[in-house]
């Protein structure tokens, strides 16, 4: 990941797409456009960014005592 890339990610019910403006190690500072806030920056952690959609949603299976 890069500065000026361009990266979707979930947001509410669906995804939306950003420009990755700055990140650090843990966090990425995104910036989208909403209807009513052209430009609006989004924080993120870079692990929910590259989660890929098979991961999401899976739990660990509970283990019988």
């Amino acid at each position: 990941m890069n500065i000026g890339d361009r990266v979707t990610f979930p947001f509410a019910n669906g995804t939306k797409e950003g420009v990755v403006v700055r990140f650090t190690a843990k966090k990425a500072w995104l910036k989208v456009d909403f209807p009513r806030h052209q430009g609006k920056l989004i924080v993120r952690k870079i692990a929910q960014l590259e989660e890929s959609p098979a991961k999401k949603g899976r739990r660990r299976a509970k283990t019988g005592q």
